[in-house]
């Protein structure tokens, strides 16, 4: 791991596999094709409900095929691990696993655009599903840590409460869709007073910041509106300690079961889009953990700078590119390599040590590509 993170070495390459595509008869022309153009690694997802589709069951045959093909056309892989799409016999096992809006709505299961085959919607505070979850990430790690073609472990892939559903977000800029706020559950109830009984240790404390008179932490009432600022900062902010904590307890489980040999990383989702305050999307709370960090990239030079703030002295790393702003049939153009050279180019412009490569080495497998169609 060492030698990979202090070399000159620059990982260079694309997302390719988010079940149910590409399909599968792509698969080798796809990656040979990718490799020739000059990419050394790509990066395919593995998703807890795909993978996962019983309880104790396990398919792992499309990874299987896709990480033999890497290795056979030289490409390195690194490894996304998707937990926001927990599986169908989750949320029939556990009548509490949804979140629960203010307004008391069950959100999940649910899909959206980017995730098709669903899942979205369960609470990262709840105990029983999360024990399934970090069994998950076990057993892939398991899998595929003695692969030839494994480069890195990616087990935080944009962290945060929402799932990227934007419309669970409104409310951040919208007082009419308070009742859209994230998460009301019992979990998350009882949990936040133990939160507090932590944070405050002595209930006047409590008292003192919220302006109250309650003789325990249990009589903490959760706070219904944004008015009265210190107990809602401290409800939004139980959510950014819980998803530490997530991140945290997913290195711990990898690096107990890979011992080293491959970096650990997350990477926080872009922050413009996902205030703290309905996200819990914090990157400097995630960024502690790991041996290098990453983001997803758009068209604004300040995220690099964000990225290496929070990355703290760790290597950084582009995750992934949003290269063009707009969802599902709302785009406002197609991309030229024009744009692609700005994205990349950006981060040597934000100071990152890129090296072994140039406008040159860009153009060449932006061209190749088009050439070969």
């Amino acid at each position: 791991m060492k030698e990979l993170l202090s070399s000159n070495y620059f990982p260079f390459g694309s997302q390719y596999y988010r079940a149910p595509s590409p399909h599968r008869e792509d698969w080798e022309n796809d990656l040979k094709n990718m490799s020739n153009i000059g990419f050394n690694m790509v990066k395919f997802l593995v998703q807890w409900r795909w993978n996962n589709p019983k309880e104790n069951k396990y398919y792992f045959d499309d990874i299987d095929e896709l990480m033999d093909l890497s290795s056979k056309y030289n490409l390195k892989v690194m490894l996304n691990t998707i937990f926001d799409v927990a599986p169908a016999w989750i949320y029939e096992k556990y009548d509490d696993a949804s979140m629960i809006t203010m307004s008391g709505r069950k959100i999940g299961p649910q899909s959206q655009p980017h995730r098709q085959i669903g899942g979205l919607g369960y609470c990262f505070n709840n105990d029983k599903v999360m024990n399934h979850f970090y069994e998950f990430l076990g057993e892939t790690i398991k899998r595929y840590k003695d692969h030839p073609a494994l480069e890195i472990w990616n087990v935080g892939s944009e962290p945060e409460l929402t799932s990227s559903m934007a419309e669970m977000r409104d409310y951040a800029n919208n007082l009419d869709k308070m009742g859209d706020m994230l998460c009301f559950c019992d979990n998350c109830k009882s949990k936040f007073k133990k939160y507090l009984s932590t944070k405050y240790i002595q209930i006047e404390k409590l008292n003192e910041s919220w302006n109250r008179n309650y003789t325990s932490f249990d009589e903490a009432e959760i706070p219904l509106t944004r008015n009265t600022f210190n107990d809602i900062i401290d409800w939004r902010m139980f959510f950014v300690d819980t998803l530490g904590k997530n991140v945290e307890k997913r290195f711990e489980v990898a690096k107990s079961i890979d011992n080293g040999k491959h970096p650990l990383m997350c990477h926080h989702v872009f922050i413009q889009g996902f205030p703290v305050t309905s996200t819990a999307s914090d990157p400097w709370n995630v960024g502690r953990f790991g041996d290098l960090h990453g983001f997803t990239q758009m068209d604004d030079a300040n995220m690099i700078d964000i990225l290496r703030s929070c990355a703290k002295d760790k290597p950084v790393i582009s995750a992934e590119m949003l290269m063009l702003p707009g969802y599902t049939l709302d785009m406002p153009k197609n991309i030229d390599e024009n744009d692609i050279k700005r994205l990349i180019f950006s981060g040597i412009a934000g100071n990152q040590s890129f090296k072994n490569i140039d406008e040159n080495d860009i153009k060449r497998l932006i061209f190749s590509g088009i050439a070969g169609n």
